[in-house]
């Protein structure tokens, strides 16, 4: 065999090891969701521990344990030392539940609340309707709402994200010649909180759903902005009662079709003067096959919100629509976007 077929065998064996690795993608998603349920690297962040004191410290039995990390390990979560033994790898240490930028609560949103609605995605894809309508017989929020102890986990994995992401946006955007800045629909007021301890002389308003607000007047003062900041519960999709020389929303846009999404749109014109500034932080779909993850969160909002990701064309378009002009997209290090408008 000469060396062009044996480079070519090569490429093609290594195309379907990747093949095999995506389609053996579930188990990953549950073995690291079992790891993070049973909260293994928050036991071993002290050092390595026997597989016997690990299931006692979990109720699970160590030859069970052992199978579990063991994998694991292939995966380069874990590492097995001694026989039998484990410790942390640099990549286990975000499976940890409170370290900087975890993945604790990801691990455990995506195993528990996504895995069994990603199950229906050919549903979906048929029938046009969300994989949680078709499970639960409601949407996604109102499930996460009325289930116990579920939205609890899903305000725990947005705060996770908004941690990440809110560094990212505060470094990218200059906030310092801004007087008031609205957060529209900002959660518990975490990325305000950031723009505002970054920028002293900014004021801010919060705009949020009543069950939120006392979350986020006690983030807001144990981050010591409270007397610059001013929060109103708010449905968005009625109104925006307020102004500023800023409105900015986070993941809100690509949680709904054109309908809805036009509906915040043109609310949010309604509150703002001309010149207004409007910054829409979300991730944008950029054309090309690289990997992308913004392309599998489109296919996550079409199973799991209706909701959609765009591209810069489709949001040039979205905010045209609703009378403003797209300024620019401004990346930020994190996997999310600014993109600027003007009234």
């Amino acid at each position: 065999m000469n060396s062009e077929n044996t480079a070519y065998m090569f490429s093609e064996h290594s195309d379907r090891e990747a093949m095999l690795q995506m389609i053996d993608g579930f188990r990953i998603t549950q073995a690291i969701y079992v790891a993070a349920k049973l909260g293994i690297a928050d036991l071993l962040k002290d050092g390595q521990k026997h597989c016997d004191e690990l299931g006692a410290k979990t109720n699970i039995k160590s030859d069970s344990m052992y199978r579990l990390l063991r994998a694991l390990s292939s995966l380069g979560i874990f590492s097995e030392t001694d026989d039998r033994c484990f410790q942390l790898t640099s990549r286990g240490v975000y499976l940890q539940s409170h370290v900087p930028h975890s993945l604790h609560t990801m691990a455990l949103t995506k195993g528990e609340l996504m895995y069994p609605i990603w199950n229906n995605l050919l549903q979906s894809i048929k029938a046009g309707e969300t994989g949680s309508e078709y499970l639960y017989g409601m949407d996604f929020y109102q499930y996460c709402q009325e289930k116990s102890g579920v939205p609890k986990l899903f305000d725990e994995w947005m705060t996770t994200e908004t941690e990440i992401e809110k560094e990212a946006i505060v470094e990218a955007y200059d906030f310092s010649s801004i007087k008031t800045i609205v957060d529209v629909g900002g959660g518990e007021g975490r990325l305000l909180a950031a723009i505002l301890q970054k920028n002293p002389n900014l004021k801010g308003i919060l705009l949020e759903m009543p069950h939120l607000i006392k979350a986020a007047s006690n983030l807001l003062e144990q981050s010591g902005v409270t007397e610059r900041c001013e929060l109103k519960d708010t449905d968005i999709l009625k109104s925006i009662p307020t102004r500023g020389d800023i409105l900015i929303m986070k993941h809100i846009v690509e949680n709904w079709q054109d309908d809805l999404a036009t509906v915040v749109l043109q609310n949010c014109y309604q509150a703002m003067n001309e010149g207004d500034i409007l910054l829409v932080c979300e991730s944008v779909i950029h054309s090309g096959n690289e990997p992308s993850i913004t392309k599998l969160r489109d296919l996550a909002g079409f199973v799991i919100t209706s909701g959609k990701e765009r591209t810069a064309q489709e949001y040039r378009q979205l905010l045209e629509k609703t009378g403003f002009r797209m300024d620019s997209i401004i990346p930020t290090r994190g996997n999310i976007d600014i993109i600027k408008a003007i009234k």
